[in-house]
């Protein structure tokens, strides 16, 4: 069981690294961030969508699956500002429910949630060094992996 701990906090380390990889890729195309910002929150809203239908798919809720896709779907492209941070509640608790179908699916779509929140965190972070972008970022986000720690210690006491 322990073992099986020790994976799934893993494989939410590699999710969160996702937020990195998308501040390094916004530190490599500089120029195309703010051409590409409008794309970058819709890949945001998408993916989080696929999300929520593959977690209660994998949990054979396939048509309340689809009815949190219509609903997040409309509330998200309703919703015009600093939604990501609260979503990243949703996503660890998300993550974690994937972790007893053992499905790759949903901490995939986690780590590429990543990539278009990290880049936007970079076009927002006005020319700061490398490393206080790094920590900015983790300490904005931090609360994930605070969330995926209580979440795995209560399966391992439980």
């Amino acid at each position: 069981m322990a073992l099986g701990i020790l994976s799934d906090f893993i494989v939410s380390l590699v999710c969160f690294l996702g937020l990195f990889v998308g501040l390094l890729i916004g530190f490599m195309a500089r120029e195309e961030l703010k051409a590409g910002k409008k794309y970058f929150l819709y890949l945001q809203k998408v993916v989080f969508i696929l999300v929520v239908f593959f977690v209660f798919y994998d949990f054979e809720f396939w048509l309340l699956g689809l009815l949190f896709v219509v609903f997040f779907s409309i509330l998200l492209f309703q919703i015009k500002k600093d939604y990501h941070r609260v979503l990243y509640f949703v996503l660890a608790a998300f993550l974690f429910m994937s972790f007893f179908e053992e499905n790759m699916v949903v901490p995939a779509l986690v780590f590429f949630y990543g990539f278009p929140t990290g880049s936007l965190f970079y076009l927002e972070a006005k020319q700061k060094k490398v490393f206080d972008l790094v920590r900015e970022l983790f300490f904005r986000y931090w609360y994930f992996l605070l969330i995926i720690i209580v979440l795995l210690l209560l399966k391992l006491i439980l």
